[in-house]
């Protein structure tokens, strides 16, 4: 895997997973149009860093092909970037085969090596697979919060994740 800045070239990729509503069920974000994903993808792809307190999408994308499976959104705290906050999604066909893993243990790498202390992550306990990826990545639950969140018209429960560089190194 490998994670890049997006390209004008995925917007047709990045709409088919973006535009599925299963896809986006517990997702901090609604289904979009194609010209909506042609219009992200633009201003993503043009985007030379990631400033401090503002949320940025990565590309995730096979090596050998550079063929687009999903995102990552991520944004650093606005001291000095030392705390990041992440959110994946990947397209149906390519969940459950251990991408979304090696995507995280990628950019966890990337940022402990860059100066983050500690990445945090937050997840939907009704969305099973994504609380088991981000787990199996060496997060730790810190926390579960009791309808906390007003979300696509019902209250949902959060869990809260964090992992700290020194805990990373450990691994």
């Amino acid at each position: 895997m490998v994670l890049r800045r997006f390209k004008p070239e995925d917007a047709a990729a990045f709409h088919v997973y973006r535009s599925d509503p299963n896809v986006g069920r517990y997702q901090g974000w609604d289904p979009i149009d194609e010209a909506a994903a042609r219009a992200l993808v633009l201003e993503q792809s043009r985007l030379q860093d990631i400033p401090a307190g503002e949320w940025r999408q990565l590309a995730i994308a096979f090596k050998e092909n550079d063929q687009l499976i999903g995102d990552i959104g991520l944004r650093l705290n606005a001291h000095a970037g030392e705390v990041a906050r992440f959110g994946i999604t990947l397209s149906p066909e390519h969940q459950g085969r251990g991408y979304g893993s090696e995507s995280l243990r990628l950019l966890f790498a990337a940022l402990f090596k860059g100066g983050v202390q500690r990445i945090e992550a937050e997840c939907d306990p009704r969305n099973e697979p994504s609380w088991r990826l981000i787990e199996a990545v060496g997060m730790r639950r810190e926390g579960h919060l009791r309808r906390n969140l007003w979300h696509k018209g019902t209250w949902a429960d959060t869990y809260w994740y964090g992992l700290l560089v020194e805990d990373w190194r450990a691994m």
